[in-house]
């Protein structure tokens, strides 16, 4: 049915996905300062995963009293 629509403009999907890295040197500093970790391709703090270092980071900095992986 969307398709059918008038002016519709479809979005092609990329041919090739960008690869996935771990964290940087200076990234793994900022995570053991509130002892995130990257495991598996998340970044976890406590119980939580998230995708995007930025979002640990964001949700580690307003939070206290995690326990700290070894």
């Amino acid at each position: 049915m969307d398709r059918d629509r008038p002016k519709l403009h479809e979005q092609l999907l990329p041919r090739s996905w960008k690869e996935w890295h771990g964290p940087t040197p200076a990234e793994v500093t900022k995570m053991r300062t509130f002892g995130i970790v990257y495991e598996h391709g998340f970044y976890c703090y406590g119980a939580y995963r998230y995708d995007f270092l930025a979002d640990a980071l964001n949700y580690a900095s307003r939070t206290t009293g995690l326990p700290v992986p070894e």
